[in-house]
């Protein structure tokens, strides 16, 4: 069941995109307040005008993370960029194992390529600081 409030909210954005302002919406639904009209109603002058309800409000998918199952490994390119990176921000091997596990949450391995981005901004980030 849709919220009023949204579905209000929707119908003054596709009333003003239409050129009506809030009276001519009172005279459209033959009311002199929006809040008696039947969210039925609502819905169908909605669909009647976009051909579609309200969206479903789902949040976006964490920074790294989509809805594919698809999972690509981190090359030997990328296992040579961090190496870089590692060796320009002057880190040893403890020190490299440390970022990692503070970059990727625990782990302190770089597996995929999305893990190997999470290491390398922050590494990037570092390297940046250091020469200025």
């Amino acid at each position: 069941m849709p919220d009023r409030a949204k579905l209000l909210r929707a119908i003054h954005a596709e009333g003003r995109k239409r050129g009506m302002d809030h009276d001519a919406l009172h005279d459209m639904f033959k009311t002199p307040s929006l809040s008696t009209v039947s969210i039925d109603e609502l819905e169908r002058t909605l669909k009647g005008w976009t051909g579609k309800g309200l969206r479903r409000n789902a949040p976006l998918p964490r920074r790294g993370y989509g809805s594919s199952t698809f999972v690509e490994l981190a090359g030997l390119e990328d296992f040579a960029t961090l190496a870089n990176a590692f060796a320009v921000a002057q880190m040893n091997g403890e020190a490299q194992k440390t970022f990692i596990r503070r970059q990727l949450r625990g782990r302190d391995t770089v597996r995929t390529v999305a893990d190997f981005h999470k290491v390398f901004s922050g590494l990037r980030a570092i390297n940046r600081r250091r020469n200025q």
